[in-house]
């Protein structure tokens, strides 16, 4: 059953204890086991078997993270609002001249006036870039509005039917519970959903079975927001690294979309786990604490 574990024990045979980290894979992912093994002994010094204790660290090290990656996410932040509103400035003002120049320029060939609305298309990127920057950094604030999550659910669902960042062949198919409501920010809280079917419908490029599934229950304590693709899943190393700002592994990516996601929830105090292997397609499940 451990086979990398009785390959240790017989390199360290002779010694009288042993502890190790070992990381067994489960159907819902890995878990992170500390092994301590032990000799016992009789009166005489004798061995006379073995002990092992297993104690599941798979919390304490995501605990353990977690600090890391808020104390590096503190420091990003600050630096990322800086940069952003150093940018935002002589982009309005790039924008404002190409526009002058598009209604005054009448001398403008067909290829000026295409080279000139590849600018403001690359100008509104840069833009929504900065605001992403703002939306990570930004302080957030306190909650108190009651929210139906079954609606807000919905109305997402209604708007990526006439968004152009989704494929028409992708299958959505949702399973929504009515009056399932939070405490939090509506806004917010349609970012987060949004990203997040923008982040499977990405998962499906390159798929040759492209669904989406949506599940929304609860618990005695929990709303459960679950979004399931069955694109082509991702290694461990990218799991670990799935949350980090600016890290991505799309070629037009800002790695900012699911960095500001982890943020927006933890001022829910909402969780969120992901569940994938590569080739197999990805869960993310989002528990959100009922009022």
């Amino acid at each position: 059953m451990f086979p990398k574990l009785i390959e240790r024990l017989q390199i360290e045979a002779g010694k009288e204890s042993l502890q190790l980290n070992y990381n067994l894979r489960f159907s819902e992912g890995f878990k992170n086991l500390l092994i301590l093994y032990s000799e016992i002994k009789n009166q005489n010094g004798l061995k006379i078997g073995s002990m092992l204790i297993f104690s599941d660290q798979t919390e304490i090290r995501k605990l353990e993270h977690d600090k890391k990656r808020n104390e590096k996410l503190a420091a990003i932040g600050k630096l990322a609002a800086g940069i952003a509103h150093e940018i935002r400035n002589p982009l309005a003002s790039m924008s404002g001249s190409i526009e002058y120049l598009k209604s005054t320029l009448n001398t403008a060939t067909d290829e000026e006036k295409k080279l000139m609305q590849i600018v403001l298309r690359e100008i509104d990127r840069l833009n929504g870039l900065v605001t992403d920057f703002l939306d990570f950094a930004r302080p957030e604030k306190t909650l108190t509005d009651l929210v139906s999550l079954s609606t807000l659910v919905n109305e997402v669902l209604q708007q990526i039917k006439n968004d152009k960042r989704f494929t028409a062949d992708v299958n959505v198919e949702a399973n929504v519970a009515d009056k399932i409501d939070i405490i939090g920010d509506k806004n917010k809280l349609l970012q987060v959903v949004l990203n997040l079917l923008i982040n499977a419908n990405q998962a499906l490029e390159e798929s040759a079975v492209k669904r989406i599934q949506i599940d929304l229950i609860k618990d005695d304590s929990y709303a459960i927001l679950k979004v399931k693709d069955s694109g082509l899943g991702m290694t461990d190393e990218v799991k670990s690294r799935l949350f980090e700002p600016f890290h991505t592994t799309k070629p037009k990516g800002t790695g900012l979309g699911l960095a500001v996601v982890h943020k927006i929830l933890e001022n829910h105090r909402a969780t969120i786990d992901v569940v994938s292997r590569a080739g197999e397609g990805a869960e993310f499940s989002l528990k959100f604490p009922l009022p």
